[in-house]
């Protein structure tokens, strides 16, 4: 069950957008206010799928070293701020309600992976860095790398989050 919702989550990803839509009420103040937050979310995306080499090396350099997933922490930011926009507790509620399921399970899915792949390396990284809520790092700092995160495929969850605001804004014209 695990497996099934960890892989399928980008499938409801356009669902669950669907369904904020129907829902939002937005107006151009929870607009702004949540492109805020949409754009610093995406923001902190591309800074984890710069210093990622999924399945090569335990990465703990850039926002690794904050925190195990924080392509997850940014996607987390960037679903507050959908809800911010929608301007309906039903969408936000409803947003976050969909996040915590699928991202949970992705979460349990690639831990279990990676400690399979990275043995004890994984479990003391696991010791020194918390799965989510972010502490300084104390990593070693790596270069940061636009062509990793273009290899990690981050531009298709920037183009997806525009699409997005978009939708969005169109709503709000509708209102």
């Amino acid at each position: 069950m695990i497996y099934h919702l960890a892989r399928r989550r980008t499938f409801f990803f356009p669902v669950g957008l669907v369904v904020m839509l129907v829902l939002a009420k937005p107006t151009w103040p929870t607009y702004l206010a949540g492109l805020l937050l949409v754009i610093l979310g995406e923001i902190v995306r591309f800074w984890a799928a710069g210093h990622i080499r999924k399945s090569i090396s335990l990465t703990s350099s850039g926002p690794f070293g904050c925190v195990r997933n924080p392509l997850y922490a940014g996607s987390f930011v960037m679903t507050v701020g959908y809800g911010v926009i929608s301007n309906s507790l039903a969408a936000a509620v409803f947003a976050i309600v969909l996040f915590g399921m699928l991202h949970t399970a992705a979460i349990l899915y690639e831990e279990r992976q990676l400690s399979k792949l990275f043995g004890q390396e994984f479990t003391e990284y696991c010791k020194s860095v918390p799965r989510l809520f972010p502490k300084w790092p104390r990593g070693e700092p790596r270069q940061y790398s636009w062509r990793q995160a273009i290899e990690n495929s981050e531009h298709k969850s920037a183009l997806f989050a525009a699409a997005a605001a978009l939708a969005f804004a169109a709503r709000a014209l509708v209102r």
